[in-house]
């Protein structure tokens, strides 16, 4: 009688851990599928949240609207800063939401009918244009050295107007033609040389030198600045950083063409900061979701 009591309370025990056990697997397996869901959930939240911060540019036709909304320049300008802020990081996170992975921009320079693809802003700064079914563009935008925040020529822009802010660089390249009067020199694509009035010189203009001499090399635009913004520009030449200083003996027509061509294409700069563009589509990775590419297209100016 004892061992059969004793074996009862064995066989007791071993249901009771057998389905201790059962609980504790059906718990944990359903804790699990609970977490999971809950971690795809947050990802795709993440996912959504970093979409949106590109998607906010597609303003594309809808059914409550009969037209597309455009952008400007600027903000595609903002959008490729974007990119290239999360490029910089790559084995991490944006703003704490996604892994990284590749975001292309396309940005089509014509629509069929117009074009600002031949704005010297792209000539000059060497743009990696292409061609695809007869429209200009610039592909996968944020590795093109157009837009590179470190040397491109719209960084440069983007930097000369925080150091000597927009209504001084509006009155420079307004000012151009008048520039190159005063220093007595033409342009051509760029290339400068002396102006047919040079008969003409008038030693109370701005001239080649203090003494007012004829001397090729020597146009002051130093002095024909001054003259037009009432601002000192003299100091070391930086391309990047300040592309407008000229050092007073460095000041020949030789060493400010750059400078000069800088002041020309930021009229180009502004003409393509207020154009107007529409979003022609946003692909997404077929797998997470998230967003890998935008084309926009240029509208109208």
């Amino acid at each position: 009688m004892e061992n059969a009591s004793k074996a009862i309370l064995i066989a007791g025990g071993v249901l009771l851990g057998v389905l201790l056990l059962a609980f504790l697997i059906f718990f944990w397996t359903n804790m699990s599928t609970f977490v999971a869901g809950g971690s795809g959930e947050a990802k795709e939240q993440q996912i959504a949240e970093f979409n949106q911060e590109f998607e906010t540019y597609n303003r594309g036709q809808r059914s409550d609207r009969d037209q597309a909304i455009p952008i400007y320049g600027s903000d595609i300008i903002t959008i490729i800063n974007k990119i290239e802020t999360y490029n910089e990081d790559p084995e991490g996170v944006f703003n704490g939401k996604v892994q990284y992975e590749e975001i292309a921009v396309n940005v089509i320079l014509d629509n069929g009918t117009n074009s600002i693809a031949d704005l010297d802003l792209f000539k000059e700064s060497n743009a990696a244009l292409t061609t695809v079914s007869g429209k200009k563009q610039i592909k996968d935008a944020a590795n093109n050295k157009l837009f590179n925040k470190d040397s491109g020529i719209i960084h440069t822009y983007i930097e000369a107007e925080n150091k000597y802010g927009k209504d001084f660089m509006n009155k420079i390249s307004a000012n151009y033609e008048r520039i190159l009067k005063l220093m007595h020199v033409k342009e051509n694509s760029g290339n400068y040389g002396i102006s047919s009035d040079q008969k003409d010189w008038d030693q109370n203009d701005p001239g080649p030198d203090t003494n007012g001499d004829k001397n090729p090399d020597g146009y002051d635009y130093l002095g024909a600045i001054k003259k037009v913004t009432g601002r000192n520009l003299s100091g070391t030449y930086d391309p990047i950083n300040d592309p407008l200083k000229a050092s007073t003996s460095a000041a020949t027509l030789n060493y400010v063409k750059d400078q000069l061509n800088f002041i020309k294409n930021y009229s180009d700069y502004t003409a393509f900061k207020t154009s107007q563009f529409i979003c022609e589509g946003t692909e997404y990775n077929s797998k997470t979701g998230q967003i890998n590419k935008m084309t926009f297209k240029f509208s109208r100016r």
